[in-house]
């Protein structure tokens, strides 16, 4: 899809507000010449650095001086934040200068032309591929934004997008760059007429008639135009009403009473839906791209459908509703199909388990995971029964640095891990490991600073992986730089005691993940671990020298897993998760699966199981799989996955866990990423704790399994100052997060009940 579709169809931002500051933290900056020209081609002019959009001109900085300064002072001048000499270069955005995005090979690129270079010449700024979507096109809108007051000579305070779109320029009209502004074909083609909508949530309030079809705000800024459904084929047509979630209220208000629904295919790959007015005009009233940035939701009980649009002016949540099961149920296996057709880029599989899994799993809703205050009373005695509601927190204390690097002057925490046999809390920062307290309250103890190589003492271990064991006296660390070696850091002595570079064959094995041999072997002095490459598993020596894999501990796959993830139960069997969604059980390491769940197209990147193995989660970017891997009929009845196969008809259709198009709304207004940390069980295996953004949520496991294949909302959750970027929730009553730069420790009797999340999503809403 084209990138400017994708901004103008589904981009975050807000047309109020100041334009003085927009950043991209990340990428390089090259300087590309014309095809005439007999300099290079391409010369990288900077390999790390940030571009903003500041006063009315492009500046670029150096990447690692960003996010300096003191936070807490509001008051302080831009000049403090970022002082002049952390500039590299500036380009004022004049009105003849156009600034393109597009995308090459995967990555998003904005340009520009050099204006004071050879015709043809032009600088290329290429986004490091960690900055999200939201940051890129909120950056693009900025530019739009300083065009238009620079032309105009007045604020762009809530402009409307029809205002905006003559500074949209398309990566061909760069050739020359004298050549003055005109609108994108591009655009133009796909501009959507009702993202320039004049309404505002707070119109419904005060509105007498939701559903009076003469207001014509919703469908054009200018108030005259209309626009008719695209041309594409027709794969679902259904009456419906429309609704739009109200923030302030905490509700649906209705919209349009009579309204008609369209899933449009066109090629590539690419669907489009679409709300018309029913009426002779067939006026377009929504039209989005089907895609991930959607965050649909089914809900069978309403026979509703609830999405998310993100426009230039906000993010709006919709919803409709259906009249009868009868136009709900094929819209439903419509858009499943096409939102996994969108996703995978291939026709959706006609494999009857993944037919009855998306059907059943899907993103249906059981409406009283939200609604019943019934289930919500019984989950919170649950998990408060006895409970104090404890909160602490607590920062890394560490000597100032003196490094060489200038890329380790500016470090965040990063990994997390918790003790099973002490109260000690690990939290990694760079080459540092600090060590908390976590039994009453949450306490600083000590930092392990300038972890290195032993072998290379010059090599410094910035760990992107950790895991426990000897009874929390020695910690398995892997640098994110290094992934065929591990290191066995001595936590008493503070100090890396051992390397491990791990080959087979004399050739590099590159470790995906690692984990213990059994759920909760970390306890003991087990000498060995589980370790896993893209298609390979294997067992780990600690008292080896090198490491040691041998070939009846080894097993190798021929086609490439892609293995994301790995974890073990308490009696040694161990499930992997695979690139493609798909999860294997082994009841032990060398032999085949004893079952296998097809790929539903998603990638899992995080495992974790009960001690039992009667229950699974899944972790993917904006959903969790909560999996019964009961065998429930037949001859096996009462055994497990891992231990026998399931009966070809009765593979475990996954529940999807999962939060509210609302709340997703807010968290994509404050700009964070929609991406579930690693979710996990508690320690009673009665509830499961993830979080996004600044946001930390906890599922009661009982309710979701009673939820007959419906997906679940959270029972609790709870924010943070801080975008959370790890957890541990494996304690019975105790949550522990951290953030960037602060460790927290929280009971669960402290989290919120979901009625109440609209006071903690108030900064979003």
């Amino acid at each position: 899809m084209n990138i400017l579709k994708r901004i103008f169809a589904g981009s975050n931002g807000t047309t109020s507000g100041s334009t003085s500051t927009a950043t991209i933290t990340e990428g390089q900056l090259f300087l590309v010449r014309s095809p005439s020209s007999p300099k290079s081609e391409n010369e990288c002019l900077y390999s790390d650095v940030a571009l903003s959009v500041k006063d009315g001109s492009l500046v670029v900085w150096k990447a690692q001086q960003l996010g300096e300064g003191n936070d807490d002072d509001e008051e302080q001048d831009d000049e403090d934040e970022s002082p002049e000499s952390n500039i590299l270069k500036t380009f004022p955005i004049a009105l003849p200068l156009k600034v393109a995005l597009f995308e090459r090979y995967n990555r998003m690129i904005i340009t520009w032309p050099d204006v004071e270079g050879d015709l043809g010449d032009a600088f290329e700024f290429r986004i490091h591929s960690s900055v999200p979507l939201e940051s890129i096109e909120l950056f693009m809108v900025a530019v739009y934004r300083s065009k238009y007051e620079l032309k105009y000579k007045r604020s762009s305070d809530d402009v409307e997008l029809i205002e905006l779109q003559e500074f949209v320029n398309d990566r061909d009209e760069l050739a020359d760059n004298l050549l003055s502004p005109r609108r994108s074909k591009s655009f133009n083609e796909n501009t959507n007429a009702n993202l320039d909508t004049d309404l505002e949530e707070e119109d419904l309030d005060e509105s007498d008639n939701e559903g009076d079809d003469n207001n014509n705000d919703f469908f054009d800024a200018e108030g005259n135009s209309t626009s008719n459904a695209s041309e594409g084929t027709i794969m679902h047509n259904a009456s419906c009403e429309l609704f739009l979630f109200n923030s302030k209220k905490g509700k649906f208000k209705l919209v349009k009473s009579d309204v008609a629904v369209i899933l449009l295919k066109f090629v590539d790959w690419e669907y489009t839906l679409e709300i018309l007015e029913v009426n002779e005009s067939s006026q377009v009233i929504i039209q989005v791209p089907i895609s991930e940035r959607l965050y649909p939701s089914f809900e069978f009980e309403n026979l509703s459908f609830a999405f998310n649009q993100i426009t230039l002016k906000g993010v709006y949540t919709w919803m409709i509703k259906f009249n009868s099961r009868q136009d709900y149920e094929p819209f439903q296996s419509n858009f499943t199909k096409a939102n996994w057709e969108q996703k995978n880029k291939s026709s959706f599989p006609d494999d009857q388990y993944l037919a009855k899994s998306f059907n059943t799993m899907a993103i249906d809703v059981s409406s009283s995971s939200s609604d019943d205050d019934t289930e919500y009373d019984s989950c919170r005695e649950q998990l408060d029964d006895n409970e104090e509601q404890v909160s602490s927190s607590a920062k890394m204390e560490v000597d100032s640095p003196t490094h060489d690097d200038e890329n380790l002057d500016e470090e965040f925490n990063s990994g997390l891990k918790v003790g099973l046999r002490t109260d000690r809390a690990f939290v990694s920062r760079g080459d540092k490991l600090g060590i908390f307290k976590t039994d009453d309250d949450l306490k600083f103890i000590a930092a392990i600073e300038g972890l290195k190589s032993v072998n290379n003492p010059n090599q410094k271990l910035s760990p992107n992986q950790m895991m426990i064991m000897n009874g929390d006296a020695t910690m398995i660390l892997q640098d994110k730089k290094r992934t065929s070696q591990l290191h066995s850091l001595d936590l008493e002595k503070g100090k890396i005691v051992q390397d491990w570079s791990l080959t087979k064959d004399n050739t590099p094995i590159d470790v995906k993940v690692f984990t213990t041999n059994k759920k909760y072997s970390g306890l003991s002095n087990e000498s060995t671990f589980l370790g896993a490459s893209s298609q390979s598993l294997f067992r780990i020596d600690q008292r080896m020298k090198n490491g040691f894999i041998s070939n009846d501990e080894y097993k190798s796959y021929k086609t490439k897993l892609g293995i994301t993830a790995m974890i073990s139960t308490a009696d040694g069997s161990i499930a992997i998760a695979s690139q493609d969604g798909s999860i294997k059980l082994y009841d032990a390491l060398g032999k085949n699966a004893k079952t296998a769940l097809p790929p539903l197209g998603d990638l899992i990147y995080s495992l974790d199981v009960t001690p039992d193995g009667k229950f699974l989660v899944a972790t993917c970017k904006d959903y969790l799989q909560l999996i019964d891997l009961r065998i429930h009929q037949g001859k096996f009845a009462g055994s497990i996955g891992f231990n026998r196969s399931f009966p070809v008809d009765e593979k475990p259709i996954p529940i999807r866990l999962s939060i509210q198009p609302g709340y997703i709304a807010a968290i994509t207004r404050q700009n964070q990423e929609i991406k579930f940390t690693p979710a996990k069980f508690d320690l009673d295996c009665k509830s499961i704790t993830s979080s996004i953004g600044k946001y930390t949520f906890i599922w009661d496991v009982k309710s979701a399994l009673k939820s007959n294949g419906k997906a679940k909302y959270p029972t609790k959750i709870r924010d943070y100052s801080d975008v959370v970027i790890n957890g541990d929730f494996s304690h019975l009553n105790q949550v522990v997060v951290t953030t960037k730069n602060d460790v927290a420790l929280n009971s669960k009797g402290s989290f919120y009940d979901p009625k109440d999340a609209f006071n903690i999503f108030k900064g979003g809403f």
